[in-house]
Parts: structure tokens; sequence; C-alpha cells
């Protein structure tokens, strides 16, 4: 689009070039990303942090679920 307009009209304006519009996009973006990434890490880190001990009983009724049924089929 940038090089249609600048190429059919006479432009007071510069527009810049696409390369550099293209890399200014991908660097924000790229930021963006970061910045949630982060928030996900520590949201998901704090989650786990509170309810650590919650998951620790499950995975201990779902060892005894496994075992009761390994033991029921080897019966």
């Amino acid at each position: 689009m940038i090089e249609i307009i600048s190429s059919g009209e006479n432009l007071e304006v510069n527009l810049g070039d696409v390369e550099g519009h293209y890399s200014d996009t991908k660097y924000f973006l790229g930021s963006d990303i970061d910045e949630a990434l982060k928030f996900m890490e520590e949201f998901l880190g704090a989650i786990l942090d509170q309810n650590i001990s919650l998951l620790i009983q499950l995975l201990a009724k779902l060892n005894i679920t496994i075992e009761s049924l390994e033991s029921s089929r080897s019966a």
C-alpha cells in the first residue's frame, strides 16, 4: 500500500518504506509477545504457589486410583 500510494502521487509527507514499517511492526509485536509470556509465567507461578498443597493431594489420590486399577487388573 505504501509503495502504491508513494508511486502514484506527489506527497509532501514521507510514508517511509515497507521494510522499515515491517521491521518496526515485528519489533512491537515481539515486545508484546514477550510481555504476555512474562505475565503468564508469573500468573501460572502464583497459581501453583497458592495451590501446591491441593495439587499434591490430587496427585496422591491419582496414584492411589492407578495402583488400585493396576491391582484389580492383575487379579
